[in-house]
């Protein structure tokens, strides 16, 4: 919504005075004015469901096998760390993490060039 909020009204007032469409001023104007905020929140968004635990943890009942069928990366190294007392491995996984976010972002990084204009 404070994205949507940035656009300035100027542009919506050209575009009906060129008799643009509802369709062609979203495609044309909202979406690229708005590539910035959606580049921001798909990177935050990403690495906040690589960080998935607090929900697991708290919801999912820790008997029969429903822990078993719902493990992530990070209640993988919870479980290591915490549980089982194995720092390496847990600090193993925690490195992997850290890679994998960070090849991740940089290729959203290295895309967002062409998408992604600032003004």
């Amino acid at each position: 919504m404070g994205g949507l909020q940035t656009v300035p009204r100027s542009y919506y007032e050209a575009a009906d005075i060129d008799g643009a469409s509802p369709y062609k001023k979203f495609i044309h104007i909202t979406i690229p004015l708005l590539a910035p905020t959606i580049f921001f929140v798909s990177i935050t968004s990403l690495i906040q469901s690589f960080q998935m635990f607090d929900l697991i943890f708290l919801l999912i009942p820790r008997t029969g096998n429903g822990l078993s069928t719902t493990r992530t990366v990070i209640y993988e190294f919870y479980q290591n760390a915490f549980e089982y007392m194995d720092k390496g491995y847990a600090s193993a996984i925690s490195i992997a993490i850290f890679i994998v976010i960070l090849i991740i972002t940089s290729i959203q990084l290295k895309l967002q060039k062409k998408w992604v204009t600032y003004l």
